[in-house]
């Protein structure tokens, strides 16, 4: 999920339901679409949600992606 339309390389506008922020804010999904560099390295279906103030990675999609995501103390490696 991402609040920033910038980042996504391919969006659809699209009205499909709301988020609910840990502050028990709401945030409306305005899009889905595809953020990355290049197809190799791209998440798809990614929610563009409105009033979403960070970017919110889901490892389990770059897993399947067949990436290996290892984290430790201080560092995330992909």
């Amino acid at each position: 999920m991402s609040g920033n339309a910038s980042l996504f390389t391919e969006i659809k506008k699209k009205e499909c339901g709301s988020v609910t922020f840990g502050d028990k804010g709401i945030g409306k999904i305005i899009g889905v679409g595809k953020i990355g560099k290049d197809p190799s390295n791209s998440i798809d279906n990614v929610y563009l949600v409105d009033g979403l103030k960070f970017n919110l990675l889901s490892i389990s999609q770059l897993c399947d992606k067949g990436n290996l995501v290892t984290f430790d103390s201080t560092n995330c490696i992909v």
